[in-house]
């Protein structure tokens, strides 16, 4: 899967995302960005949805019991 909207659609249609994020607008708006400053845009409706999203796939939350053990030689 090497498109984005494609695979949007597959996760909707397999019922792992629930359709509510609105992926054409987040795909308007980081085109957007890509190409214009926005300093007066109000981040809170793409981070609740983007939340959402995350959450749908179990990415978060989740349960931090369930990670290995933290090893101080990665320090």
């Amino acid at each position: 899967m090497n498109d984005d909207r494609t695979l949007f659609t597959v996760l909707v249609r397999s019922q792992v995302l629930d359709g509510t994020f609105n992926f054409d607008g987040f795909d308007r708006l980081t085109e957007r960005a890509l190409h214009e400053e926005m300093p007066g845009y109000d981040p809170s409706e793409l981070l609740s949805g983007l939340e959402s999203v995350m959450q749908q796939l179990g990415v978060m939350p989740f349960d931090e019991s369930t990670l290995p053990p933290e090893d101080p030689m990665t320090f």
